[in-house]
C-alpha cells in the first residue's frame, strides 16, 4: 500500500488512479530505474553503431553483447599473393635468360700452316678424341663471380620490393 500524493488517502500498490479523489498518478522513476534505462540505451546505440559497420550480434544477455566482425576475402592481398608466386616461380627462368644473354660464346679459329700442322687459334695443335675447353683463367672466375652476385641482388631488391608493396598495401587499408 501507498499514500496518493495528492489526497494523502492509502491506496494499492499498482494504482494507476486514486479510488479516493480520481486523479491520474504519475509514475516517478527511481535512481536505479534511470540508470537502467541510461544503459540499456547507451549499450543499444553501441549495438546498432557496430552493426552499421558490418558486425553481427551474435548473443544479448542482460547488459553484455557479444558481436563479431565476418572475415571479408580481400581481393587485394590474393592478387599481391598470386604475382609474387607467379614472380618467384618464373625467376629462375629470368636469371637463366639473363646468364645465357651475358654469357659468352666460344669461338675458335682453324687453320693450318705452311708445313700442314692444324693451327688452333693460332698455335700448333693436334686434334684430340674430345674438343679441349680453354681453362678458365682467374679474370674470367672473378668475372663469372660478379655476374651471378649481382643477379642475386637483382633478385634480393624484387622480393624487396614485393613485400614493401605488400606492407603499404596493407597499411592502406
Amino acid at each position: 500500500m501507498k499514500k496518493c500524493p495528492y489526497c494523502a488517502e492509502e491506496i494499492q500498490d499498482e494504482a494507476i488512479v486514486c479510488k479516493h479523489c480520481g486523479r491520474e498518478l504519475v509514475h516517478i522513476a527511481t535512481a536505479e530505474e534511470t540508470l537502467d534505462l541510461k544503459r540499456a540505451t547507451v549499450l543499444d546505440q553501441a549495438v546498432s553503431d557496430y552493426q552499421n559497420k558490418g558486425w553481427v550480434l551474435l548473443s544479448k544477455v542482460g547488459g553484455v553483447v557479444q558481436l563479431k566482425k565476418p572475415k571479408k576475402f580481400n581481393w587485394l592481398w590474393f592478387i599481391l599473393w598470386t604475382a609474387a608466386s607467379w614472380f618467384a616461380a618464373f625467376m629462375g627462368a629470368l636469371v637463366y635468360i639473363l646468364y645465357y644473354a651475358v654469357k659468352k660464346e666460344k669461338i675458335i679459329v682453324l687453320s693450318t700452316d705452311n708445313q700442314g700442322f692444324l693451327l688452333l687459334n693460332g698455335e700448333i695443335f693436334t686434334l684430340p678424341s674430345k674438343p679441349i675447353s680453354k681453362p678458365q683463367t682467374p679474370e674470367d672466375m672473378e668475372r663469372q663471380k660478379k655476374s651471378t652476385q649481382q643477379a642475386l641482388i637483382y633478385i634480393g631488391i624484387a622480393i624487396l620490393v614485393i613485400i614493401v608493396i605488400a606492407v603499404i598495401a596493407s597499411s592502406s587499408r
